[in-house]
């Protein structure tokens, strides 16, 4: 995983990126195994190939379900697949892509959850300051609130 640079992003404004969907790529290696075209666009490459489709497709989904600081789902990253090996070859996996599918997205979720991974990762959410003043019998249910919302009180 490596982060994606945003075309729209200001020099040094590191404060608020845009949100990019997260993308995957396929290296030399995983496209050789695959007999995919390896000078194709990964757009291209899913129209044309099941195989690419179904392996796309579940790195993409396990992306969007969430990373290592919860269910928050990445973006502004680029993934890209370097290898893949099956004991039937590619003709195994290309008689069952839903398993391909699967085997991705269980891996990249592993790989997602292992700790080595969570240092570089934070939850992009919009934060601010508010002063609230409430009845004295309401108190209670806004802590709640505002607690069950990740919020502190001072």
């Amino acid at each position: 995983l490596e982060p994606l640079n945003c075309p729209e992003a200001v020099a040094g404004d590191s404060e608020c990126l845009p949100l990019i969907e997260p993308r995957v790529a396929l290296g030399p290696q995983a496209r050789d195994f695959l007999g995919l075209d390896p000078d194709a666009c990964e757009d291209e490459l899913m129209l044309r190939s099941e195989t690419a489709r179904a392996l796309i497709s579940g790195c993409v989904g396990s992306l969007r379900r969430g990373g290592p600081l919860g269910p928050h789902p990445l973006s502004n990253v680029l993934l890209t697949v370097m290898d893949v090996d099956a004991e039937g070859g590619p003709a195994q996996l290309q008689s069952m892509p839903g398993s391909l599918r699967a085997a991705a997205a269980h891996v990249l979720g592993e790989a997602l959850r292992d700790k080595n991974h969570g240092s570089k990762c934070a939850v992009l959410e919009p934060a601010m300051a508010v002063e609230v003043s409430v009845p004295g019998e309401h108190v209670g249910t806004v802590l709640s609130d505002l607690t069950g919302r990740r919020g502190t009180v001072e």
